[in-house]
């Protein structure tokens, strides 16, 4: 008999035929878990269609500090018994429970088994583009608890670059007013709801580039002081430069004021221990035009705007690390100055362009994989990718369609590593409609992925073990 249940648990031993049958009753022997039951109560309800009550007999929540911190066991007799050593264990643990039993005539049906499980790579992610499109609170939600069902453990959240700056600011009131965006109550409900699925929020702050609502509507503290006729700025190469798309980072008043908003970020996010500050496709070559700028560049020592690109990025990860938190960032900035960037920065390596995932290792980063081919969704219906192709792909693996790219004829393979985090789906320019039915799917996939590194059945089966999962994530999200 196989049990279909996904990701795919690392020890799965079916102790006797047939299922054991118990009341629809919970209950945890850990008074800090008392939480979790009212997640899984809900979730319950929406997957079965049953309610459950506290008490004896049924599923217990139990500690056990045998188990390893992110892993969890389950064991089923005179009851459904989850021990874990951690509130992440034990939410994992439901999060399996909710795929392993039936309801049948008023009584939850489990198969009689022991599961002990636990993820390979802890970095689980999906970003959604909220400036592209944006997304109500309520689908917010609705992700927060796909997460939690699949085992993923963060959700990014793209909340600025030119278009709008989704959250609110008091420092900087224009942003928020200029395009529909998330209020304080709604951000700390998100925050409080996340928490208590496991499921860990990523703020980011795209800069220096990416920052046109910056420029357009803070300008005298974030616009770039250029010099000459400024109608057409070119790079030597020919390049057509946008200087509103890139702040001054020459400006110490800039600068004051990105610490500003790192604070408000801080404080609307307090969970998290990660704040990604962007760092990719920057029109760096503005700063040769910018008397600031290129001030800034002699004073410090820089040898050019390159460099100051490089320092900026340094000085922006200083910021988030001053906080208590850790920075993120785009595969993107420099190659030249490497060493400024603080090491603790984590870098996702997404096109294999700017760099090789294997140099940014070598140079000590740790790094996620959101390697563009399989792993991203766009609106458009040439370049698409599938469940069963992050199915067939690996979190050691990257690719990518575009001629630019270094992974587009060689898929790059990296040697197995624990600097390599895990992996991430990118959903880039999708609205929920557009973008649902494949976060559905291809979400799931990237979780077994990054539980099992090695995996575990052919794709056949795996696609099999997929589809009970996929029906239950639908009622969750769809009640």
């Amino acid at each position: 008999m196989i049990l279909k249940i996904f990701p795919e648990p690392k020890d799965l031993t079916l102790t006797r035929e047939g299922d054991a049958k118990f009341p629809l009753l919970v209950k945890t022997s850990c008074e800090e878990w008392e939480s979790t039951i009212d997640v899984f109560t809900s979730a319950f309800l929406k997957i079965h269609g049953a309610a459950l009550k506290k008490g004896d007999g049924g599923i217990l929540l139990s500690f056990s500090p045998d188990v390893r911190s992110d892993g969890y066991k389950i064991e089923v007799d005179d009851t459904i018994r989850i021990l874990a050593s951690t509130r992440e264990g034990i939410l994992y643990g439901l999060a399996t429970v909710l795929q392993l039993v039936t309801v049948k005539d008023g009584m939850i049906c489990s198969p009689v088994v022991q599961i002990c499980d636990y993820p390979d790579k802890d970095f689980r992610g999906l970003m959604l583009d909220l400036v592209s499109k944006y997304h109500t609170s309520k689908t917010l939600f609705q992700y927060v608890d796909l997460c939690f069902f699949y085992k993923v453990k963060y959700l990014h959240l793209h909340v600025m670059d030119n278009r709008a700056y989704r959250l609110p600011s008091k420092a900087f009131p224009l942003l928020s007013a200029a395009q529909p965006g998330y209020s304080k109550e709604e951000l700390a409900q998100l925050n409080a709801y996340a928490e208590a699925r496991g499921v860990t929020l990523i703020p980011e702050l795209e800069i220096p580039g990416h920052a046109t609502m910056l420029t357009r509507i803070y300008p005298e503290i974030f616009k770039n002081r250029l010099e000459g006729n400024t109608a057409l700025l070119t790079t030597e190469n020919g390049d057509v430069l946008d200087p509103d798309s890139i702040i001054c980072a020459g400006s110490q008043i800039a600068t004051d004021a990105l610490r500003t908003m790192l604070d408000e970020i801080c404080e609307l996010f307090p969970h998290t221990p990660y704040i990604h500050i962007g760092g990719d496709e920057a029109d760096s070559a503005v700063w040769d035009f910018c008397p600031v700028c290129k001030s800034y560049i002699k004073e410090h020592g820089l040898k050019d705007s390159n460099d100051l690109y490089v320092e900026f990025t340094a000085r922006i990860a200083q910021m988030v690390l001053d906080k208590g938190r850790t920075p993120i960032v785009w595969e993107g900035f420099p190659k030249e100055s490497i060493p400024r960037i603080p090491r603790e920065t984590i870098v996702i390596a997404w096109e294999s362009h700017y760099h090789q995932a294997q140099d940014l290792l070598d140079e000590g980063f740790r790094i996620i994989n959101a390697s563009w081919q399989p792993l991203y969704i766009v609106p458009s219906l040439v370049r698409r990718w599938y469940a069963k192709d992050i199915l067939q792909w690996d979190v050691y693996n990257l690719q990518h369609w575009w001629e630019g790219s270094a992974a587009c004829y060689n898929p790059i393979h990296l040697p197995p590593t624990d600097r390599l985090l895990g992996a991430q789906i990118c959903s880039w320019g999708c609205s929920f409609a557009q973008e649902a039915g494949l976060v559905l799917e291809n979400l799931a996939a990237l979780s077994e992925r990054c539980w099992n590194v090695q995996r575990r059945s052919d794709l056949t089966q795996m696609l099999e073990n997929m589809e009970p999962l996929l029906n239950a994530a639908s009622r969750l999200i769809n009640e």
